[in-house]
Parts: structure tokens; C-alpha cells; sequence
């Protein structure tokens, strides 16, 4: 019997087809590029579609903006519809303040109830629900005029303030 080039009788190794050639190598390379280029487009969109996310779902003052708009690089306009926004939301808080006190509270003590998510009931409850409703509102119309870049930009202003040692330490900024 003849040995075949492996050096065995037996193998069967000159029957073997090469299963993976050149151009099936360029077509499974071709298609983990198209797949990671997918994915990257795909993450990227979903990263900034959380930024805004994150922006939309966070309800500070109007007039937080303003105390950042040199790292927003806000443009003209868009100051001046954030100072009238601001402007507005301080009449309603004012009005919401007036309704507060006869709880013997005022929308300071308000926020504090809401962010410790303390079960509210009765009319109060319904005072304050209305507190959020109006800073949630004052706050989408605020921030609507953002570019993405802006909202960008906002997002790693929020992280900043919700987890200040985080910029202390470089985390967290994007």
C-alpha cells in the first residue's frame, strides 16, 4: 500500500477538500465587518438616544442652564427662550408656593418629598403630583431648543451633579 503525504496508509487526506479558501476567508471577513459596522451604528444611536433619555427623564430648574451655558455654548436665541422659560417657571413656583402653605411647606420641602419618593396622599398628593407634572413640562420646553451635541454636553453636566465625586475623578465624563 502507498503512504499518502501525510506519511499514513490509511488517513484519507487525499480526499480532503480545502473547506476554506481564500475567498471564503474574504467573505467571512467581509461579513464580521458589515455585522460590526451594524453594531457600531446601532450603539451609537442608542447611546445618544439614552443621553436624551437621561436629559428628558432629570427635571432641574430652567434656570440650570443659564449656570451652564458657557459649557452648552448655548446661541443667542436659544438664551433668550431658556431665560423666559426660566422666568415663567419662576411665576408657577411661586404660585405652587402659595398653595403649598397651606400644607405649612413650600416647593423646597416639595422636591425633597419627591425625591425621597415618599408615598403622598389626599390633596396634597395631588399638589405635589401637579409640582412635578409643571417642572417636567417646564423642563422639556427648556430643553427642547438643544442641539444633540447640547444634550451631549448636558448629559455629562448631569452625571456631574447627580454623582459629584465622579468628576472629581474623571469618571463618569464622557
Amino acid at each position: 500500500m502507498a503512504k499518502n503525504k501525510c506519511g499514513r496508509v490509511d488517513c484519507g487526506c487525499e480526499r480532503k477538500n480545502r473547506a476554506f479558501g481564500t475567498a471564503t476567508w474574504l467573505v467571512v471577513l467581509a461579513a464580521v465587518a458589515v455585522v460590526g459596522a451594524a453594531l457600531w451604528f446601532t450603539l451609537k444611536s442608542h447611546h445618544a438616544a439614552s443621553q436624551a433619555q437621561n436629559v428628558a427623564t432629570w427635571h432641574p430648574e430652567p434656570s440650570f442652564l443659564l449656570q451652564h451655558q458657557a459649557e452648552l455654548k448655548l446661541q443667542p436665541r436659544q438664551l433668550r427662550h431658556i431665560q423666559i422659560a426660566a422666568r415663567v417657571w419662576s411665576l408657577k413656583r411661586a404660585a405652587f408656593d402659595v398653595q403649598f402653605k397651606t400644607y405649612n411647606t413650600d416647593s423646597q420641602a416639595a422636591l425633597d418629598d419627591l425625591s425621597s419618593n415618599k408615598p403622598a396622599s389626599g390633596e396634597y398628593g395631588k399638589l405635589l403630583s401637579s409640582f412635578e407634572k409643571a417642572r417636567a413640562t417646564a423642563w422639556a420646553n427648556t430643553a427642547a431648543t438643544l442641539t444633540p451635541e447640547q444634550v451631549v454636553a448636558l448629559d455629562g453636566i448631569r452625571e456631574r451633579a447627580l454623582n459629584p465625586r465622579a468628576g472629581d475623578q474623571g469618571i463618569g465624563n464622557r
